[in-house]
């Protein structure tokens, strides 16, 4: 399974957005060197916050890329949380909340 973001949820950010946009031109350059990339996630765990207004989420991913200077294999547990706002559901954050391997 593939890790992605359903349909209709974006992701915002607060005052790092410089930061996330350096840090997503320096993985488009290390995954387009890649000869392949396979992501795979358990089932998440939910929990609401804010009487619905906002959820964190956690599972499990692991990842395997060949090729390029980001080469390597691992699995983590991986954070999302979600704000719901008038557009939809956004993610306002995402962390590895533990390194397995």
């Amino acid at each position: 399974m593939t890790a992605v973001r359903p349909s209709g949820l974006r992701r915002i950010s607060g005052g790092a957005a410089s930061t996330l946009t350096a840090e997503a031109r320096a993985k488009r350059r290390a995954f387009s060197r890649a000869t392949l990339i396979n992501i795979s996630a358990e089932e998440p765990e939910v929990v609401f916050l804010e009487q619905g207004r906002a959820a964190v989420m956690r599972f499990r991913k692991r990842y395997r890329i060949d090729g390029g200077p980001r080469s390597g294999r691992g699995e983590v547990v991986q954070e999302l949380r979600w704000r719901k706002t008038d557009e939809g559901w956004k993610i306002v954050s995402e962390r590895d909340v533990r390194v397995i391997n």
